[in-house]
């Protein structure tokens, strides 16, 4: 009896192909290398180049050899003009990443085996296809992704203006919290005019500048110098530009948003005639939920988290699967009954850096995510209270999409329970709780 189960199980245990059309592509900045089933033909291995050209002929050779399904190694920017070209003929697409299989004992490396392995490897299934969004989603993450890129530019002009001002002696940086606000903006304006005198530049001081004006004047009391009124005049116009940069990005990510929430018709309507410039409102209406609602996200960070995960939230089995995805869970390891390692896996993913930012502006929070976050600090350091409030976040943000629940919040009396995810949505009645959990809700 007992052989024989063994025989059951080891037979159960037998690989098997699974993907029968598959092909592997090792992309390379030069040459491209594929790799397709020697039972299709004698030359099953070929190298293309790398031109669109070249990319066309792979898709064309694909599609004679009756390729379904491709895996492809993920080598920097050069898989996406290959992948883009390869999802528009209709293929079944699994990008890799590489230190996945760099460890597969048989392999050979060199560009010309790699393909082949990969193709083997996928045969069987054992490549673990890596997160690729939709291409509308990949528009908005690619603009947002590039919208980080202006802003971080521009900061850089804004130290330039500040320290040009510090070298002719103006502390306006000690008396008003934003140099790039209508205050600061109208002062250093005046003094690239010529203006020096500080009674002069207190008067275009605004409402909500808490500093006196006596202690401004005192702040403001300094003497032009001509290369850094140069500098300074140069910093202010590359502010000002990318500013505009920014405001037009904006407008791009805004247009995507309103073209997944209304979708165009040719006859009716375009993109151009729509008037909706408000961008909380289009989101709204493209995923059914506001999730500007959830203390902590503001509409930049849930714009950049759509663009990183999407709003197809059945990708993910459920919560955890997609805050272990996020590296924000703890990956418990387990040896001989004991737990010698619980720490979040490591993975490099924008997504998590966003829900930790998040979690991050609720330290003063009068919210419950607030509450809990000064309860993890106060258990488990600040560091690990960002992660786990930043995980707590990331539950909330897939539930209310998969399940289109509004946030309710409970304040910051609400009694926490660590074996059971209470109170984050519907918290009133045993049927909305469940929505809380990593279960499905029941109908």
């Amino acid at each position: 009896m007992r052989k024989k189960n063994e025989k059951i199980e080891s037979a159960s245990n037998e690989i098997s192909v699974i993907n029968h059309h598959s092909a592997g592509i090792d992309i390379g900045s030069k040459e491209n290398w594929v790799s397709v089933s020697p039972t299709i033909c004698e030359d099953h291995i070929r190298k293309f180049g790398s031109y669109t050209c070249d990319l066309n002929a792979i898709a064309d050779w694909l599609t004679s050899c009756k390729v379904t399904t491709v895996a492809m190694e993920s080598t920097g920017i050069y898989w996406i003009p290959l992948y883009e070209i390869l999802e528009s003929r209709g293929f079944k697409l699994s990008l890799c990443n590489a230190k996945h299989v760099k460890n597969a004992p048989g392999r050979k490396k060199t560009d010309k085996f790699d393909c082949d392995w990969l193709r083997k490897l996928h045969s069987y299934g054992l490549l673990t296809p890596s997160f690729i969004p939709e291409k509308n989603i990949r528009e908005i993450k690619v603009l947002t992704r590039y919208r980080d890129k202006l802003v971080k530019e521009n900061n850089i002009h804004i130290q330039h203006m500040q320290k040009a001002l510090t070298l002719m002696n103006f502390y306006l940086h000690q008396v008003i919290s934003d140099i790039t606000g209508k205050t600061g903006m109208s002062i250093i304006k005046a003094i690239l005019s010529g203006e020096t005198n500080p009674e002069v530049l207190v008067s275009y001081k605004k409402k909500g500048v808490k500093k006196s004006n006596e202690e401004i004047i005192k702040a403001l009391s300094g003497s032009l110098q001509f290369e850094q009124l140069y500098i300074l005049k140069q910093a202010v116009n590359f502010y000002e530009f990318f500013l505009s940069k920014i405001e037009e990005t904006d407008s791009q990510i805004n247009n995507l948003f309103i073209l997944m929430s209304q979708p165009i018709d040719e006859d009716n309507i375009s993109i151009e005639e729509n008037d909706s410039n408000d961008i909380n409102h289009n989101i709204v209406q493209a995923i059914g939920v506001d999730l500007c609602e959830i203390p902590g996200l503001n509409i930049l960070s849930v714009e950049k988290l759509i663009g990183e995960t999407g709003f197809d939230m059945s990708k993910w089995k459920n919560s955890k699967n997609f805050t272990s995805w996020l590296g924000l869970s703890p990956n418990h390891r387990i040896t001989g009954g004991t737990v010698f390692q619980n720490s979040t896996n490591k993975v490099q993913s924008n997504a998590a850096s966003i829900f930790r930012q998040c979690a991050t502006t609720l330290r003063n929070s009068h919210s419950y995510l607030g509450a809990f976050f000064r309860k993890k600090m106060a258990q488990i350091g600040y560091q690990k209270a960002i992660t786990a409030t930043g995980r707590k976040i990331a539950v909330i943000y897939y539930t209310m999409i998969r399940y289109k629940k509004s946030y309710s919040e409970l304040g910051v009396n609400i009694t926490f329970s660590e074996s059971h995810h209470v109170g984050e949505i519907e918290p009133a009645s045993r049927k909305n709780r469940a929505m809380l959990t990593d279960r499905e809700p029941p109908k």
